[in-house]
């Protein structure tokens, strides 16, 4: 896969999300878990929405199910097109098994939900241009 880095206009290959994530200082890759690093709450929110999906293996048609919400919500949220309301946020919190201020925590991630979750066309779905 190739990247820009940064706004250099430079290009490198890199075989994995998590070394892209390590070149640009995102993720600590040692060990079983991984540290990320968001430029805002909303990024946040959304990665923590995808990543306790991918953890608790629904789909988001079956996120949305539970939520009592359109499929169609949960992906634009996923992509970055929709921030939730509070309701909304406990709402998908509970569907997920978790209180909702998990969703605004950085902890440790687990490697292998973060590589399925890489390896999963819905996770790729929004492109950087």
């Amino acid at each position: 896969m190739l990247l820009k880095l940064s706004n250099s206009g430079y290009y490198f290959a890199v075989n994995s999300l998590c070394e892209y994530f390590a070149v640009n200082n995102i993720i600590d890759c040692r060990g079983e878990n991984m540290k990320l690093t968001f430029n805002n709450l909303k990024e946040l929110l959304i990665f923590n929405i995808k990543y306790y999906r991918y953890k608790n293996n629904l789909s988001q048609e079956k996120l949305a199910e539970l939520c009592s919400l359109t499929p169609r919500y949960i992906t634009d949220i996923e992509r970055g097109l929709h921030c939730p309301t509070i309701l909304k946020i406990e709402i998908i919190a509970k569907a997920l098994n978790i209180e909702a201020y998990m969703l605004f925590q950085n902890p440790n991630r687990d490697k292998e939900i973060i590589n399925k979750m890489k390896t999963s066309r819905q996770y790729n779905q929004k492109k950087n241009h």
